[in-house]
């Protein structure tokens, strides 16, 4: 395992399995400490020999805007290019003019290509720094990171971070045993990621996550995470929690979760064309969800589309699924020994399973009882009010897949047997698309036996229930299957 001098000092190899340590709590706290904040200026066109405080005499670097300030000061960084990388230590808010278009903000790292671009690093420091980062574009780091979350808190909003060498955001910490220092007090990191697009990271020389999670918690909402090089959230210890966000084109996998001590919850949210590895260093899946084993996972009104292998994926997980929609799914590779399907719970594997792309460096191929679990777990993957259908040239369930009612299979494969469940049924489900709301969904069209399919009080049909658009649930007399709830609107007859 690397440590966290590995990861600041040479490009991160990640994979989906690496990292085991201690999970953290939720909460991320946005607000700086001090209500008293002097805001710093930066511009191409400044020099770096006053205190930044002058908005017409800028600074010339952020650094050096950084070093200058006080705990809970601004920094502004005006239009522009700037090749640096930017160490935080302390509580600040990071302002850029904007991450998209001719007035971007971009920092790339260029002048220490070894660093990450921006790094908020809290180890052994008197207070957690509290970091809030927004309006930048963070792209173009030669050999490293976009944004790296060490023993610290960071709140990311309305940025862009993409085309890195690896990883767009990482957590990780420095309180581990093999770190390089003990800290005094473990800190668990951090990050709330909103508005923002998390796109394009990693390269032919490195295998790079959109999210990695190697320590702490992180919570992703209205974003998109798409066309990362090994993965979109990928939670090596830790959690995260994903909401009304877009994971799209990503390679191997849209979100894993790993271990006992790991766990994610996705809400509203859709994982879509995940592809599989294509240079032979991983395994030819390209899930939309893995749970590896002893890992756990939550899913609730959410759309699989088109991903290849799998839609939900459980490898000795145990993954609960409520109200969506798994469609689209596309075999694996010929040879691939993972078996496909819309739903899978694989929950015998051979005795070697090739997991991922890297891990520790080269291609790391794992026993399934090397990577069991500590504690007993009951794996597997439950349904409730969920359609697994229009899979191409794939069984809708393949496994132990556990029937809690009110699913819908357009094949008999799931052997649903549960209250208001259906095999063989007709989902009509259209393609992906803008059905309203803020992600694209696949909306069942008129004939579908997801229509008005359960009742009042069970499986999600609750008051003031919402589907993955936001839409009000019911719409009809009863609430449909699936993650979208088919738009019903009143007949009105006048005069009455």
């Amino acid at each position: 395992m690397r440590t966290l001098r590995a990861i600041r000092h040479s490009a991160i190899g990640v994979s989906l399995l690496a990292f085991v340590a201690t999970a953290g709590a939720l909460t991320v706290q946005a607000t700086l400490a001090n209500a008293v904040t002097t805001t710093r200026y930066v511009a191409t066109t400044g020099h770096d020999t006053t205190d930044c405080t002058d908005k017409t005499n800028p600074c010339l670097t952020i650094q050096y805007a950084v070093d200058q300030a006080n705990a809970g000061d601004t920094v502004s960084i005006a239009t522009g290019v700037y090749d640096e990388a930017v160490l935080i230590r302390e509580s600040l808010t990071l302002i850029g003019a904007g991450s998209t278009g001719s007035g971007k903000t971009t920092i790339n790292g260029h002048t220490d290509g070894s660093a990450p671009s921006i790094t908020v690093d809290g180890f052994d420091t008197s207070e957690t720094p509290n970091v809030a980062i927004s309006n930048v574009n963070v792209s173009g780091n030669p050999s490293n990171v976009g944004i790296l979350v060490t023993d610290a808190t960071a709140t990311i909003t309305d940025s862009v971070i993409s085309h890195n060498f690896d990883s767009g955001v990482v957590l990780d910490t420095q309180s581990r045993p093999f770190a390089r220092t003990a800290a005094a007090t473990p800190v668990v990191p951090s990050a709330t990621i909103s508005n923002s697009h998390i796109t394009d990271n990693g390269s032919t020389d490195a295998s790079a996550d959109g999210v990695a999670v190697n320590a702490g918690t992180v919570a992703v909402d209205h974003s998109t995470i798409a066309r990362n090089s090994d993965g979109g959230v990928i939670v090596y210890d830790g959690s995260a929690t994903i909401d009304t966000t877009t994971l799209d084109a990503n390679t191997g996998a849209a979100v894993v979760v790993l271990y006992s001590t790991t766990g994610v919850s996705v809400t509203n949210s859709t994982l879509s064309h995940t592809v599989p590895f294509s240079d032979g260093q991983g395994t030819a899946f390209g899930a939309g969800l893995i749970a590896f084993p002893g890992a756990s996972a939550s899913v609730d009104n959410s759309t699989f589309s088109g991903n290849t292998g799998q839609g939900v994926f459980s490898v000795l997980g145990t993954v609960s699924v409520a109200n969506s929609t798994i469609s689209g799914t596309k075999p694996a590779a010929p040879g691939d020994e993972t078996p496909s399907g819309g739903v899978v719970a694989f929950n015998a594997p051979p005795t070697v399973v090739n997991v991922g792309r890297r891990a520790f460096g080269t291609g790391h191929t794992a026993s399934a009882a090397q990577d069991s679990p500590k504690a007993p777990v009951a794996p597997g993957v439950t349904l409730t009010g969920t359609i697994s259908a229009k899979n191409t040239s794939v069984h809708d369930c393949n496994g132990s897949v556990v029937d809690l009612g009110y699913n819908l299979a357009g094949d008999a494969s799931c052997h649903f047997s549960a209250a208001g469940s259906r095999n063989s049924g007709v989902a009509k489900l259209g393609g992906l698309a803008d059905n309203g709301g803020p992600t694209l969904t696949q909306e069942p069209a008129k004939g579908s036996d997801a229509i008005d399919a359960i009742p009042s009080g069970k499986a999600g049909c609750v008051a003031d229930a919402l589907d993955q658009r936001g839409v009000s649930r019911p719409q009809g007399g009863k609430c449909d299957v699936g993650a979208v709830e088919v738009d019903q609107p009143a007949v009105v007859i006048r005069p009455a």
